[in-house]
């Protein structure tokens, strides 16, 4: 069960001078539009219009020597120094290792003016080991027991976090001759928002080492169980951080957000001992960008899914970071990736984990077997789909979801219909077709394409029949786009006054 009362750990993703010293990897936001949203277990909770995405890699300290200044330790056991991660934050306190339990306090740095006076209605999260140390010759270990998102100000013993924010929490533990140095996470939260709002800051880039490890969904020999989901949204932005790769700032209007998880057989293993291997697994998801389709944001997660060891040494594993690119090369980061030949296209998705692993003593070549992730993308289809079909009294010009159509049986009465896009056809296309048609051929005898002619985003059809042979019935007029399905209504009613 759930406790989250050990001694605290305060992290904060708030980007500092470089990655080293860095307390988070790639930690994202990401702000999304639904039309409707609720947590349904374990007790329900309100029903809001916005959902908040977090997944990023949360990183801990390490010893610093005896004058808190750098590296060590100096004194005691160097195998310590062997199963930490280089680049954290030199804090004896941020460490999880010792057999000490400790309860994660992960900031997230939202603090839209929106949030201070509401409160989550929902959440859900999950907490995975990312970079562990382990020493082997002695009772050895790292866990995350559990994890949780809230807006809050105070954390659930009650302590003063300062600020009401979003924070992530997680309680974790490493045995006495190991060391937990990072933790992955992703967490949803449901909140009610007025708007969609990002938050300028810069991100410190991971710099890219060692090989490259070139995997592709399209093999099951190289990432086992590959899937990728795309589904529609209202709005979207990446929220945190508020520029995107070139420097510039996020924007709304996303409409698609897509899903990629799998777990990726990397066979990433130590070669020398005692010297730290690091490489980068490049994933290409197969889900190219043609061009109406806008990169707009991402958050991502990876996590160790197999590691293994042949000696009783210290070992070391990391997943250390984890994003989406659209050119396999990386080319903002301090070290780009080399192409292959033939080269991997640009204008693709591709998933990028830095690893590293390192075997201490007598030949020993620990590995990573496995990295399991979760991609999550913001795209915006420019293309035109279906927005909306409306209807209207014959001539009025007064379209609504719904029209009355009075009926005598001795004569038939009419509608107009006027169907709406989400953008101008283009020109180079001949037409934009949208399949409307009744759900009572009978009495609304309407089954039919109808098309929108480039450079407009609406056409309207007057003088549609109603027969009315069933009066004081609803019939439902349902329209087919690309994506989208629509529909609008026909009240039919007998006219009293014939």
């Amino acid at each position: 069960m759930a406790d989250f009362t050990q001694p605290e750990l305060q992290l904060d993703v708030k980007p500092t001078s470089g990655n080293v010293g860095a307390e988070a990897a790639y930690p994202r936001a990401l702000q999304i539009s639904l039309s409707d949203a609720e947590q349904v277990f374990p007790s329900p909770g309100g029903v809001v219009n916005t959902a908040l995405l977090f997944a990023g890699i949360a990183r801990f300290g390490q010893d610093s020597n005896d004058n808190g200044s750098g590296p060590g330790p100096l004194t005691g056991n160097p195998d310590e120094f062997e199963i930490e991660d280089h680049e954290n934050r030199f804090d004896d306190s941020l460490e999880v290792d010792h057999g000490r339990p400790r309860t994660l306090e992960l900031e997230l740095e939202l603090w839209q003016q929106q949030y201070l006076t509401i409160n989550a209605s929902g959440s859900a999260a999950f907490a995975a080991i990312a970079n562990a140390g382990l020493r082997t010759t002695d009772p050895f270990g790292v866990s995350t027991i559990d994890a949780l998102v809230d807006l809050v100000k105070t954390d659930p013993s009650g302590f003063d976090l300062g600020q009401k924010d979003f924070y992530f929490f997680s309680d974790v533990f490493a045995e006495e001759g190991s060391q937990f140095n990072r933790l992955a996470y992703q967490a949803t939260a449901l909140v009610n928002a007025q708007s969609l709002m990002a938050q300028g800051s810069t991100e410190i880039l991971v710099p890219h080492f060692g090989d490259v490890i070139d995997l592709d969904v399209a093999n099951p020999q190289q990432v086992a169980t590959p899937r990728a989901l795309d589904m529609g949204i209202l709005d979207g932005i990446q929220a945190s951080p508020g520029l995107d790769d070139a420097g510039n700032p996020t924007t709304s209007g996303a409409n698609r957000l897509l899903i990629f998880t799998g777990t990726a057989l990397c066979n990433f293993s130590s070669q020398e001992d005692r010297v730290r291997r690091k490489g980068v697994v490049r994933i290409r998801l197969q889900f190219p960008l043609p061009g109406n389709l806008l990169f707009k944001g991402t958050a991502t997660v990876a996590s160790l899914a197999s590691v293994h060891g042949n000696d009783e040494a210290s070992s070391f594993f990391g997943a250390n970071a984890a994003r989406i690119v659209t050119d396999p090369t990386d080319p903002t980061n301090p070290n780009p990736l080399p192409q292959l030949s033939p080269a991997l296209p640009a204008n693709e998705l591709y998933l990028l984990v830095d690893v590293a692993t390192e075997g201490t003593e007598n030949g020993a070549r620990p590995g990573i077997s496995r990295v399991a992730y979760q991609a999550n993308v913001l795209v915006q289809d420019t293309n035109p789909d279906l927005d909306s079909i409306l209807v209207s009294p014959p001539g009025e010009g007064n379209f609504q979801p719904s029209v009355i159509v009075l009926v005598d049986g001795s004569q038939p009465s009419f509608f107009d219909l006027q169907v709406r896009l989400t953008a101008a056809v283009p020109q180079s296309e001949s037409f934009f077709g949208v399949v409307v048609e009744s759900d009572d051929l009978t009495n609304v005898p309407l089954a039919q394409l109808i098309a929108v002619a480039p450079q407009t985003s609406s056409t309207i059809q007057s003088n549609n029949f109603v027969l009315g042979t069933a009066p004081n019935e609803t019939v439902t007029i349902t329209a087919t786009g690309t994506r989208a399905v629509r529909t609008a209504q026909i009240i039919i009613q007998q006219n009293i006054n014939k």
